[in-house]
């Protein structure tokens, strides 16, 4: 062995000889170098897929001159922050004479979308290892969102993804007074369904959306884009990261269409006419004649309101999305007057325990409050009593809750008798002996038999 090492040296020589010649001429090989960090901010704004990262290494040694770009990432689609990016640079044109820094923004195509507005030092002796750089939105972004929503009406369609379809066909109509209207319809078949819907639009402009507030319990969400687009995102106001959903485009002309669906609303007659202001929209509308409309008038008639005192109306009824102010609303059918109720809205449930309910609706029956009779309620104070009022007397009494059951015990009233009041008070105590269930659903509480049949309804009310 050591005779065969010997014999190879005069050979490995002249081959390091000539290496160690190569390398001095052509001189030492250049080393890369890399910056590793994350891109962040503070609005909570998702990034459409056409959204691209800049990053820039720059040299800002000369306060009275433009920087040099040393080293330059672009990222396309890079995702949701926090975004982590890694630099790579030649160390090459690294002087450590010299001060360096970082800068990003957030593009999408010629637009800014964000950026840093302070200089990130890097490559120094106290560099870290990885930096978090905090972008900000520029005030000409921030005024943006809204003053997409300027030019109205107008009217966006598109398909949007849907699991268990081949999509969902949107056509949304924008007032310029915050009203809007949807027509949704279900690909993939000639009995899927369509679903009309209409309520009150707002700007978030922190989260560069839309927010379509109605029926739903959450709003639904529209990211506003700079191409007049709007993108779906999620309830919390995020990109929804499926690549099969697309954008609602703004169309050249507003489109109108006839809505169709159940409405509820205040219902009012006075000299002038009969009137009815739905709730989501606001929107006021006359009503055309027809056997429907005048049953809801003999409805309104035998209530013996006085002139002009509104009652809750619910009714399958066509309206046009012109917003015209002479267009009329056409029902279809007539559901119900509910003299007890009110246009209360979503948002959060009230809890079941300490909470006001107003009695509404018993066996299936709208309740009214005459003139010299107070308002039926009654009141559930953890941990079991129980507290009301019947139309004419007061109640008192004890409740039992498990989950979903609920039963009411021992409820008795006080001994007043009253020349109104007292058959609805007979039939709330029934109705409150039956109680086996209960929800909240929206402002609404609903108790049930042990047959899942209505007993008696409650709205709440937020006493000041």
């Amino acid at each position: 062995m050591t005779l065969t090492l010997a014999r190879s040296r005069p050979l490995l020589l002249p081959a390091l000889l000539c290496g160690l010649f190569i390398l001095w001429l052509t001189g030492p090989t250049a080393e890369a170098g890399e910056i590793r960090g994350t891109v962040a901010y503070r609005e909570r704004i998702a990034l459409t897929p056409g959204a691209r990262l800049e990053v820039t290494l720059e040299d800002v040694s000369l306060a009275d001159a433009p920087a040099k770009t040393v080293a330059k990432l672009a990222l396309e689609s890079p995702g949701q922050p926090p975004i982590a990016f890694s630099l790579r640079y030649d160390d090459q044109q690294i002087d450590p004479a010299r001060r360096y820094a970082l800068r990003a923004r957030i593009m999408e195509g010629e637009h800014l979308l964000f950026t840093t507005d302070t200089l990130v030092p890097v490559l120094t002796d106290e560099d870290e290892e990885e930096h978090k750089l905090l972008l900000h939105m520029p005030s000409s972004v921030v005024n943006s969102a809204t003053a997409a929503m300027e030019d109205l009406p107008a009217s966006f369609e598109g398909v949007l993804s849907c699991a268990a379809c081949e999509g969902i066909r949107h056509h949304l109509n924008l007032l310029p007074n915050r009203v809007w209207y949807l027509r949704q319809t279900w690909l993939g078949g000639n009995d899927t369904p369509g679903l009309d819907q209409l309520g009150r639009w707002e700007v978030d402009e922190e989260r560069r959306a839309l927010r379509l507030v109605g029926a739903s319990e959450a709003p639904m969400m529209l990211g506003i884009s700079n191409e007049d687009g709007l993108l779906k995102l999620d309830i919390v106001g995020q990109l929804r990261e499926s690549r099969d959903d697309r954008e609602l485009r703004r169309q050249p002309a507003y489109k109108s269409f006839v809505f169709r669906g159940l409405v509820r609303g205040m219902y009012a007659e006075d000299e002038h006419g009969a009137g009815f202001t739905e709730c989501l929209s606001g929107q006021r509308w006359q009503l055309t004649d027809s056997s429907e409309q005048r049953a809801l008038h003999a409805a309104y008639q035998r209530l013996k309101l006085p002139a002009g005192q509104a009652s809750l109306a619910t009714m399958e009824a066509e309206l046009p999305t012109d917003g015209k102010p002479d267009s009329l609303l056409v029902i279809r059918e007539y559901d119900g007057l509910w003299p007890a109720e009110s246009c209360v809205l979503g948002g959060t449930p009230p809890p079941l325990e300490n909470t006001y309910w107003k009695l509404t609706r018993l066996d299936g029956k709208g309740v009214r409050v005459g003139d010299d009779q107070g308002q039926a309620h009654l009141v559930l104070k953890a941990p079991n009593e129980l507290t009301g009022f019947g139309g004419c007397n007061r109640l008192a009494g004890r409740y039992a809750l498990k989950g979903g059951k609920l039963a009411f015990r021992g409820t008795v009233a006080t001994r007043m008798a009253c020349i109104n009041g007292m058959d609805q008070e007979a039939a709330l105590l029934k109705a409150l002996k039956a109680t086996s269930t209960w929800s909240v659903e929206g402002q609404y509480l609903h108790l049930f038999d042990e047959g899942g049949r209505q007993a008696a309804r409650f709205e709440a009310v937020y006493l000041r």
